[in-house]
């Protein structure tokens, strides 16, 4: 089951020494909750986390973001723009798991990133009793993938028609 949400908050209309955010709205796809209802809660969780980092971390080619029970199938199915692009997979080592990644698309002519987060590493969004220390845990995976979304758009811009052009063995 797929669910997409486009979800939009108000910022504070409140002055305040914070920089405004890069992400006014955003595409968050759901994928394989039980319920629609579950599904827009976890979205509707992860949004204002993804707008506060954005305040510090220019997400402004942000595509979107994916949050998936089946988190490499979401991997190998993202539409990257490209055609005849190697699928992404999970990175997975001895020592690490990976549960987010951020993988650069195309959409039109421009080059944007798209955040893949494992649902069951978020599991806790699912309830909202979830704990200050699990709002930490996901702010800091989700930043680290914002981090690339910055990253990616300063090398794009430094290095023009690279990205998604160039294999490397």
């Amino acid at each position: 089951q797929v669910a997409r949400y486009n979800v939009n908050m108000t910022i504070d209309s409140e002055p305040d020494q914070r920089p405004p955010s890069t992400v006014e709205n955003l595409t968050i796809i759901a994928i394989g909750y039980e319920s629609d209802d579950v599904a827009n809660h976890v979205a509707n969780c992860i949004f204002p986390i993804v707008q506060e980092i954005g305040r510090y971390i220019d997400a402004s080619t942000l595509d979107g973001l994916t949050i998936a029970v089946d988190y490499d199938l979401a991997l190998k199915d993202i539409d990257r723009g490209v055609p005849n692009l190697k699928p992404e997979t999970r990175t997975n080592d001895d020592k690490l798991v990976g549960v987010a990644k951020c993988i650069t698309v195309l959409r039109g002519e421009s080059i944007k990133s798209h955040i893949i987060l494992d649902a069951n590493a978020f599991w806790y969004l699912r309830d909202a009793s979830f704990t200050s220390d699990q709002v930490m845990r996901a702010t800091s995976i989700i930043a680290h993938e914002m981090a690339h979304v910055e990253d990616y758009a300063n090398m794009n811009a430094k290095f023009p028609g690279i990205l998604l052009n160039t294999s490397y063995t």
